[in-house]
């Protein structure tokens, strides 16, 4: 189930997405939203969700993806306040309460 994967997530260290292509990235919001750092391709959707160097990174080649997942295996200090300025980015930006308040502003200024 859905909270069974979300329970699990908790355990991870590093999420690692690489999409070739990505619409809106609901794995990566969730890795966010639990508190983890992603590392992520760049591609439309990944680029939408990560702020790149505070939440994760954004890798534009193979090498690259290996250097940051690396660096935040080997650096706890930065791997937690990376994921606790991803979970407080992801309540922020992807809460429900946000995209209600979006949408009405989006329909009041077009009506």
């Amino acid at each position: 189930t859905h909270e069974q994967a979300l329970d699990r997530m908790k355990d991870l260290t590093v999420y690692l997405q690489t999409s070739a292509w990505e619409g809106m990235p609901i794995s990566v919001i969730e890795a966010q939203a639990s508190g983890i750092p992603a590392v992520v391709t760049d591609v439309v959707g990944n680029r939408d969700v990560i702020i790149n160097g505070l939440t994760g990174y954004i890798c534009k080649t193979d090498e690259e993806i290996i250097e940051k997942i690396s660096y935040l295996i080997n650096n706890k200090d930065k791997r937690i306040s990376m994921g606790k300025r991803a979970r407080e980015s992801a309540s922020e930006r992807f809460c429900i309460k946000t995209y209600v308040e979006k949408l009405n502003n989006l329909y009041a200024k077009s009506s």
